[in-house]
């Protein structure tokens, strides 16, 4: 019962990422019928969910208690919009749909608790087996000129070294794929490709376990000198942020890689959360905040934003300082425990995890889909001693089984 659970929630995931972003990408652009599958399917595997694992597992007990604090806090959270009688919440259509039914509201706080599926063989196995399923599949959607498998290319990279030459290939499309998305549209896509080649080749080129080590320390603390430069900067001077992207532009042939688009969205959620008192506790699950810059700069946009494309100020606002705490305390956490581990497999998702913690102050990687289920999974898997303390010929007898 317990290997059938695992199996059907991340399929469950898989077939809702599927029908939301082969064709459609981004939740908001897909229409009502399309959200309310993906929804369902999010749901559904929520209720399949194997919650035994929380009570059974290999975690230490802080890890443990950081997972339980973010569960709770995504419980409680959901509780307070639930109650608010902040009319404007009923402005961005139904509440109660938009509470439990919007991949930027409900499912913000629910990837968390799909690192207890790290604790189990049957768990990275069926994530490697359905993600290739994924890649497959999407490979199709290649002649309708859309993108669907670079999002994958967050975590896709730690399986490279374990699988067939075909599977290789698939891997490497979507790194290509991932490089065309930043070229076209996401710079943020470049920010993940560096991670992760970087989870390959320092890991298994490199092999220097004391440059692996300095890497994550300066990833672990570059984003707190980012945040003091912005918000120590004034909004008319340039921060650390901005003279990198005009380094970056001034080597390329493209002026929009100088435009900074995230600096306005500290200030602005900094002012909000100031003006709300919520610095601590955040405002819920549902709620919003005001942006001068959408109202004024982009043409059609509403003053009044539920979701901002920064996830760290995403967390703030929805769960203040106290969730920002739990959740990267526990990625910093898995980063910590995969370096120590003794095969190079973990090491790798260390990596990975440290890429997804630093895109977290930059990039826009809310939600929940496949690759946030991989991603905490394979998180979930640093931080167990049933896959850390395993030797790489161990790994690679997994894999081969498997």
């Amino acid at each position: 019962m317990m290997i059938y659970k695992i199996k059907q929630t991340i399929f469950m995931v898989l077939l809702a990422t599927m029908i939301l972003t082969y064709y459609w990408g981004l939740f908001f652009q897909a229409p009502a019928i399309i959200k309310a599958l993906y929804s369902m399917l999010i749901w559904c595997a929520l209720v399949i969910f194997p919650y035994q694992l929380i009570s059974d597992n290999t975690f230490s007990k802080t890890t443990n208690f950081f997972l339980k604090v973010l569960i709770v806090m995504g419980i409680v959270q959901t509780i307070r919009s639930a109650l608010s009688s902040d009319p404007l919440l009923h402005a961005f259509g139904n509440k109660w749909l938009t509470l439990f039914l919007n991949e930027y509201t409900m499912f913000l706080f629910i990837p968390p608790i799909f690192a207890y599926l790290g604790n189990r063989d049957e768990g990275l196995f069926f994530l490697k087996k359905l993600t290739l399923t994924f890649l497959i599949i999407g490979i199709a959607f290649l002649a309708l000129l859309k993108l669907p498998l670079a999002d994958m290319a967050i975590f896709v990279g730690v399986f490279y070294p374990y699988v067939e030459k075909k599977y290789r290939i698939l891997i490497i499309i979507t790194i290509i794929e991932a490089l065309l998305l930043g070229i076209i549209a996401s710079r943020a896509k470049f920010i993940v490709l560096f991670f992760t080649l970087s989870s390959y080749f320092l890991v298994y080129r490199i092999k220097r376990k004391l440059v692996i080590k300095l890497f994550c320390v300066f990833f672990t603390f570059a984003p707190f000198i980012l945040v003091f430069s912005i918000l120590t900067m004034g909004e008319s001077e340039e921060s650390i942020l901005n003279k990198v992207l005009e380094m970056v532009a001034s080597n390329t042939s493209d002026d929009n890689m100088a435009v900074d688009t995230r600096s306005r969205l500290y200030f602005e959620m900094a002012q909000d959360l100031t003006d709300n008192e919520s610095w601590v506790l955040g405002k819920g699950a549902y709620t919003h905040y005001y942006s001068e810059y959408f109202s004024t700069e982009i043409e059609g946009d509403n003053s009044d934003r539920i979701s901002c494309e920064v996830p760290f100020l995403n967390y703030l606002m929805h769960g203040g300082i106290t969730y920002v705490f739990f959740y990267f305390g526990l990625i910093l956490m898995g980063v910590y425990k995969g370096l120590k581990s003794k095969n190079k497999f973990v090491q790798s998702i260390a990596i990975v995890a440290i890429g997804w913690y630093f895109i977290s102050f930059l990039g826009d990687i809310n939600g929940c889909k496949l690759f946030h289920l991989g991603f905490f999974l394979l998180l979930g898997v640093c931080l167990s001693p049933h896959w850390c303390d395993r030797t790489d010929d161990e790994i690679e007898d997994f894999f081969a089984i498997n």
